[in-house]
């Protein structure tokens, strides 16, 4: 028998439940560590757009993660007062013309800057981290740290316009730099499977779970060793919600949510 991401017993008494976090949140990467001494213009100049750079870092997540916070480690070389703003983004590629696929405006604290990625949820696959400060070149330029050793792929750079005289395409650090990574965290948790919540009376059920879990089916079997069949066609949708509707009845019968 498969084993189920979610099941509850639908009987005359009913009992909603709920799933604790996966013990194995936390730190995702951590490139805390082997700082080199030497570091990389990460900036948005307002004032020099031609000279606005950021560099890029790879990471590789196995399975789905959401993700919580980041911090970049970098050199001041001027008054974070002049910060317009801080982003930081996590791209396909570490093409800075490219839009990421998660987003997130930060903090400078110090010469280090911090994120809140607010439990974003990033699927299974190879990743660029992007961070850098938005501010005026009469504010000074902040840089991200470098360090080794490389895990991954070498870090990269990218200065759309090309004022460094390396093109506008993304370059390996060590082109600009030396062949190194970037220092910085990031951590979150283990996606979990989506959850059933359960609404009940003497005479009805209503099972609902959000659409996000759109790539996974609502089966029935009448044993937990039984044969689990797939319900097709049978729920709607309330807002952000998937719901069935059933009749409650002295029958004992098992529902969960299955990726096939």
């Amino acid at each position: 028998m498969d084993t189920p991401d979610h099941i509850f017993l639908c009987a005359i008494i009913m009992a909603a439940f709920t799933v604790a976090r996966n013990a194995n949140a936390g730190v995702i990467v951590d490139q805390s560590s082997g700082q080199t001494e030497t570091f990389i213009t990460s900036q948005e100049f307002t004032d020099l757009t031609v000279n606005s750079a950021s560099a890029f870092d790879d990471f590789t997540i196995g399975t789905p993660f959401d993700i919580t916070s980041l911090t970049v480690f970098g050199r001041e070389g001027g008054n974070p007062s002049g910060d317009v703003s801080v982003k930081a983004g996590i791209y396909a590629s570490p093409d800075w013309t490219t839009n990421p696929i998660l987003s997130a405006s930060g903090v400078q604290v110090g010469a280090d800057l911090s994120f809140d990625f607010r439990g974003a949820t990033l699927a299974a696959g190879t990743y660029w981290v992007g961070a850098y400060v938005v501010r005026s070149v009469d504010a000074g330029v902040w840089s991200w740290k470098l360090r080794l050793p490389i895990s991954g792929s070498e870090a990269m750079w990218h200065n759309p316009g090309g004022a460094s005289g390396l093109g506008t395409s993304p370059v390996p650090l060590g082109t600009v730099q030396e062949h190194a990574d970037m220092m910085f965290i990031l951590s979150g948790e283990p996606t979990l499977p989506p959850r059933i919540d359960i609404m009940a009376n003497a005479l009805a059920l209503r099972l609902s779970w959000t659409t996000n879990a759109a790539d996974y089916r609502l089966e029935i079997a009448d044993s937990l060793t039984g044969n689990w069949s797939v319900l097709t066609n049978t729920q709607s949708v309330s807002g952000t919600k998937f719901v069935f509707d059933t009749d409650v009845n002295a029958t004992q019968l098992y529902f969960r949510l299955h990726k096939p």
